[in-house]
């Protein structure tokens, strides 16, 4: 950003909505990211059209984070071993940093959420294949959910004409 004022560009920004950078005058797309300038009418129609379902794509990413954290604490208590607990912790952090990551950034948060949840899915199988049936509505209300928040992403990034 530079030092000199700069004047609003197309719906009154003077900032994009999506980086922060300031916008040139006249500004259809942001110099910094790419996203679409998009008037205050069609910014609030975007949100109030996309932000229940991004809503629920963060919580779904979030919760996962905190059923990792259960779920090494029940494993701990039921095996007594430490490196059950430390390994879910580990994944918990991860996910809550996706989780976080997702507020700023649905789209590239929930597909690498996506990737994590259905790696660690995938060598569970291979490790103890009976693990395949456990919890299946869960893993399948996860996946399900995960692709729902890739898709809002989509359909904001579609929409805002982003290029990254």
């Amino acid at each position: 950003m530079s030092g000199e004022p700069q004047q609003p560009a197309v719906g009154g920004q003077e900032a994009c909505r999506a980086c922060g950078d300031a916008l040139a005058v006249d500004a259809k797309f942001c110099d910094g990211c790419g996203a679409r300038v998009l008037s205050d009418e069609e910014h609030y129609e975007l949100t109030q059209r996309l932000e229940p379902q991004m809503a629920k794509g963060r919580t779904w990413i979030g919760a996962i984070a905190i059923l990792y954290v259960l779920g090494g604490v029940v494993l701990y208590l039921m095996n007594e071993e430490i490196s059950v607990l430390v390994v879910n912790f580990v994944l918990a952090a991860i996910q809550a940093g996706l989780w976080l990551w997702s507020k700023r950034s649905l789209l590239p948060a929930a597909i690498t959420a996506l990737v994590l949840y259905v790696s660690i899915q995938l060598l569970n199988a291979v490790l103890e294949p009976e693990s395949i049936a456990r919890g299946m509505l869960v893993k399948i209300l996860f996946l399900l959910a995960l692709g729902r928040a890739i898709q809002a992403g989509i359909e904001a990034r579609r929409l805002t004409g982003a290029r990254a």
